[in-house]
C-alpha cells in the first residue's frame, strides 16, 4: 500500500505541474534516510514541481531539506494533533510509588523504528526499576514483536 501511496503522489505531482493550477505540497511525515534511489530520483526530479513541504517534526524538516535537497524556507511543520477527549494527561490516575514504571512506544511496526529494542531494556534500567512494557502499532513486525512480548 505504501508503494501505491508513492506512485499517486507522484503523478498527482506531475498532473499538477501547469502553472495555472494552485500549489502543490508535499507531506512528509518520517525520516527515511534507507529511502531505496530510485525513490530518491523521483523526489528530486519533482522538486521543481513542488512549491512547498510539510513535516511533522523538526526532525523530519530537517530530512525534507536534506533528501529533496531544498531551502528552508519551502519546508514548513505542522506537528501532529492531540485528540484531547482520546487523551488527557490532567485526567490520569497518577501511577502507584512502586508500581511499574510505564515504558513504551507508538507507531509503524518496521525495524527502522526500533521497538524490539523495547522488549530488551538494557539491565541497568531492569536493576533500578520495575518496568512495564508498551507498544501500540501496525506494521510487518507486529507479529514477530507480539511473540517476543509474551
Amino acid at each position: 500500500m505504501a508503494r501505491d501511496m508513492v506512485t499517486f503522489v507522484a503523478f498527482a505531482r506531475v498532473a499538477a505541474s501547469d502553472r495555472r493550477r494552485p500549489a502543490v505540497v508535499g507531506a512528509e511525515r518520517r525520516v527515511e534516510d534507507f529511502r531505496p534511489r530510485p525513490r530518491r530520483v523521483i523526489d528530486r526530479a519533482l522538486r521543481p514541481l513542488t512549491d512547498a513541504y510539510i513535516g511533522n517534526s523538526p526532525a523530519v524538516g530537517d530530512f525534507v531539506q536534506r533528501a529533496h535537497g531544498v531551502a528552508p524556507e519551502v519546508v514548513h511543520l505542522v506537528p501532529n494533533g492531540i485528540d484531547r477527549a482520546v487523551f488527557s494527561p490532567e485526567g490520569r490516575t497518577p501511577r502507584a510509588p512502586g508500581g511499574p514504571v510505564p515504558l513504551g512506544g507508538g507507531g509503524r511496526l518496521g525495524p527502522q523504528k526500533g521497538f524490539a529494542a523495547l522488549l530488551h531494556p538494557p539491565p541497568p534500567l531492569l536493576a533500578r526499576h520495575d518496568v512495564e512494557m508498551r507498544i501500540a502499532g501496525h506494521g510487518g513486525q507486529r507479529a514477530a514483536l507480539e511473540l517476543v512480548a509474551d
